[in-house]
């Protein structure tokens, strides 16, 4: 609610991956609210394979009008 107008990123850091683990990726399960709280709240599940660790990945886009 008293965030700022304007862009924010939403992204997840896959600080480590096990080389023993061969046939599975890693996933992330996240939920991402739109309108959260109010009328025409929204929620949007991601499903995200991490392919490569040491890295970050994007999540989410999302912008913040004016009230």
């Amino acid at each position: 609610e008293n965030a700022k107008p304007g862009e924010y990123a939403a992204w997840v850091n896959y600080f480590a991956e096990d080389d023993t683990q061969l046939s599975t990726r890693t996933r992330i399960y996240a939920t991402v609210f739109e309108n959260w709280g109010r009328p025409g709240e929204q929620a949007h599940v991601r499903v995200i394979e991490l392919a490569t660790g040491k890295e970050n990945h994007p999540i989410a886009l999302m912008t913040r009008n004016r009230q």
